[in-house]
């Protein structure tokens, strides 16, 4: 009988502990919540948040991929001047709401425009470019558009090359590769700059 009842209170015992710690968990999560938000909006001259999450990027009701990080900035009270996110764009979102947006370098490089495509590219190199017309991981029309900025800057020195038939890696590992694709790669790099 004594064994029974000392199983019964170290039971007891350990639930209590559990709970315990489940309880210091939950509120010590609660006050760093707290504390985060209040850094957010207690009137500051600069006040900053960063968040890391794998959260729905949804614009004019239509998802466009996964917002991984977001920085906001707010340099006075009651002013949100400043946003960042870092969105991983779905292979098949339409993009053409993002045509008033511009797109900036991450990273903090300062050998890199504020605006990528406010200026010409600053370099000389010669870019061929190579997209499988059933590429569903980068679609063509992303190789299309980035040559076209190439080209409009540097007119006839780029090449675009729309591969039938080939989706994303069969340009590399096709069962034609070989055939089709590696003279094509060949005669752009003999061809240089």
């Amino acid at each position: 009988m004594r064994t029974l009842w000392t199983k019964i209170g170290l039971g007891a015992l350990g639930v209590f502990l559990v709970g315990m710690l489940l309880v210091t968990v939950v509120e010590d999560a609660k006050s760093t919540m707290k504390a985060a938000l209040t850094r957010v909006t207690r009137p500051l001259h600069v006040a900053t948040a960063e968040l890391q999450a794998d959260i729905p990027f949804v614009l004019e009701g239509q998802r466009l991929g996964t917002v991984n990080h977001m920085s906001i900035r707010r340099p006075a009270d009651q002013d949100l001047a400043h946003f960042t996110f870092t969105v991983a764009l779905d292979s098949d979102a339409d993009l053409s709401h993002l045509n008033a947006c511009q797109l900036v370098p991450v990273g903090g490089l300062p050998q890199l425009p504020e605006n990528l495509l406010s200026e010409p590219p600053r370099t000389d190199a010669r870019f061929a470019f190579f997209a499988g017309d059933m590429n569903r991981c980068f679609l063509p029309e992303s190789q299309q558009r980035t040559y076209d900025y190439f080209d409009h800057h540097r007119r006839e020195f780029h090449s675009m090359h729309l591969l039938g038939g080939y989706g994303h890696l069969d340009v590399f590992m096709g069962q034609n590769a070989a055939v089709d694709v590696f003279p094509l790669m060949l005669s752009e790099i003999e061809r240089g700059s």
